[in-house]
């Protein structure tokens, strides 16, 4: 006897920050939540349709107070109606019938998530006698011209006919209406591969959580009525600055995905236009802009932390990283001391409602850079620069070290004294590497982190490799996420956070590229030209990023992965 194994599926999510891995707990407590208000409830009759607009990050509930019912819901992308929910490919991704945390996603060429179920009455359902599962993909929905083919009548109030006249109203037509998911439906496939369409025979209720604004358009099918609801969840109000440095890109993708309305800072309207064009899918509501031209001034953020809906959380991100400076004092301490003593005070006195700030500073006030490699010694949140205002002033290196602790110690002092009402956290990366955002990137300006990459692909490093100098690393899309996580979990208040990943060299950078772009090779150094970019030969110091996996729950990439991504995110820059 043959024993058979069920067959993996075709399409499997490849690693766990996949997108079809949705953050269950999130979900879970936001379908769970009490925070929600009520904008609009309808009633729809039979045999009827009616197409309405859903907010970004609010929640959509179909219910059937009086009994089983069918409804047939397309979904379109409101600033983008060609945009629109492909059933077939969720379908693919998912499953034939869809449930809890599985979404609905939309065509080609954009392939995102337009909603992602929250709630489903009928999750156990499970398979009937016949075969028959709940919540319909197979990909169909009634029309007048089948019905014309198989009874030759006419009849124009099929789900196809009504659903178009629903969206009328929004500049569509017919062409527009597209394959539906067949809510509360239940469908399968006979003994003989015939399709079959019946209903669950229970009242109902599923809830949507919308990832971009959208249309929604729905066609009540049989006699009893079908009631709509939009409710508003309670989206963390977010403040963002720096929302153009390379580190906020990432962080504002993560508020965007973690459903925070996010006001981010920006230098000028053009920044704020490049990032607005990159979110064609966003709202003002979920995603709006402030102008700080000048963060070193004391009053930087005065207006800034001032809003309606109030804040709830402030990321402060926005401090210089570069060492093409011609004045230390200006160019790098000033803007990073007051920039953040500056918005600790603002914050204090005109945004009273904000519980959390998180601080971006740097392993740079945790070094002591004056004790070299420390074979063996691990540092740790405990750790701290014991740099002065005399040896900051010496050179840029200096004066970057010495900008990130005076700015993070003046941080924690001010909580120490004014007992505000909101907790910080800071993250403390060391090199941060990773993929750069196309919409704010240039190859002459690139953050010096990844200066370091573009050099060694670009063959600038040929002859032979640079010192590797920072031998701990972390990808900046961990830390960006270890922002968010910072900002939302009570237990990361009042804390420091290592975010590190491990040990690199240059060498290491070097052989990834070698591997995975053979293409390259040519540009890079070989042999003897790759030691100057391997460790010492003594060994350095360690690390302990502890408190970060265990308080923040981050599982960190892989230094080939972030090379490799970072390599590609550089290449489509023209590199």
């Amino acid at each position: 006897m043959t024993s058979h194994r069920s067959p993996a599926p075709a399409y499997q999510a490849s690693n766990e920050k996949s997108p079809l891995n949705v953050d269950r707990k999130l979900y879970t407590e936001i379908a769970s939540s009490d925070s929600k208000t009520l904008i609009e409830s309808f009633i729809l009759p039979i045999r009827s349709g009616r197409a309405w607009k859903v907010p970004a990050g609010h929640v959509c509930r179909i219910t059937t107070p009086e009994g089983p019912q069918v409804g047939d819901l397309n979904i379109w992308s409101l600033h983008n109606p060609r945009e629109r929910f492909w059933a077939s490919r969720t379908r693919q991704l998912h499953r034939s019938h869809v449930s809890v945390f599985d979404r609905l996603w939309s065509c080609l060429p954009y392939l995102r998530p337009l909603v992602t179920i929250t709630n489903d009455s009928l999750a156990g359902y499970g398979v009937d006698g016949a075969g028959g599962r709940v919540h319909d993909l197979l990909g169909t929905r009634c029309d007048p011209y089948v019905s014309k083919m198989l009874s030759g009548d006419d009849f124009d109030y099929h789900c196809h006919s009504n659903l178009t006249r629903a969206i009328l109203s929004y500049g569509l037509s017919e062409l527009d209406v597209h394959d539906v998911l067949n809510v509360f439906q239940v469908t399968g496939l006979n003994q003989n591969g015939q399709y079959f369409m019946t209903l669950a025979l229970v009242k109902s209720e599923r809830n949507y959580i919308t990832q971009m604004d959208i249309i929604a358009n729905i066609f009540q099918v049989l006699k009893s009525v079908l009631v709509h609801r939009r409710e508003n969840i309670t989206m963390p109000r977010t403040l963002l600055t720096g929302g153009s440095g390379f580190i906020a890109a990432h962080v504002l993708d993560h508020l965007l995905a973690h459903n925070h309305s996010v006001v981010t800072t920006v230098r000028s309207e053009a920044k704020a236009q490049a990032i607005k064009d990159a979110h064609p899918g966003v709202s003002k509501e979920q995603l709006d802009f402030a102008i700080v031209e000048d963060i070193a001034q004391l009053d930087a953020f005065d207006e800034a932390v001032k809003s309606d809906p109030p804040f709830d959380i402030v990321i402060h991100t926005a401090s210089p990283f570069h060492f093409n400076v011609q004045d230390v004092q200006k160019d790098l301490l000033d803007p990073a001391i007051n920039g953040t003593t500056g918005i600790l005070k603002a914050i204090k006195k005109s945004a009273p409602t904000v519980k959390r700030v998180v601080i971006t500073s740097s392993f740079a006030a945790i070094i002591d850079g004056a004790k070299g490699l420390r074979p063996g010694y691990v540092y740790t949140e405990a750790d701290w620069n014991p740099t002065t205002p005399q040896l900051a002033l010496e050179n840029p290196s200096n004066g970057y070290r010495a900008s990130k602790t005076f700015a993070e110690k003046a941080a924690w002092d001010f909580v120490e004294k004014e007992k505000p009402n909101f907790t910080i956290a800071t993250c403390n990366p060391p090199l941060v590497m990773g993929p750069i955002v196309h919409y704010l990137a240039h190859l002459d300006a690139l953050n010096t982190s990844n200066q370091r990459i573009r050099d060694i692909m670009s063959g600038q490093c040929r002859e032979a490799l640079s010192p590797t100098g920072v031998w701990l690393w972390t990808d900046v899309r961990d830390l960006a996420l270890a922002h968010v996580k910072a900002a939302e979990l009570p237990d990361a208040a009042n804390k420091r956070f290592f975010i590190v990943t491990g040990l690199f060299s240059n060498k290491m950078i070097a052989e990834i590229i070698r591997e995975n772009f053979p293409e390259r090779a040519s540009k890079l150094p070989e042999g003897d030209g790759l030691e100057p970019g391997d460790f010492p030969e003594g060994g350095t110091f360690s690390y302990d990023n502890k408190r970060a996996v265990e308080v923040l729950g981050l599982k960190f990439r892989s230094l080939k992965e972030s090379i490799v991504d970072t390599v590609k995110s550089l290449e489509a820059l023209g590199a």
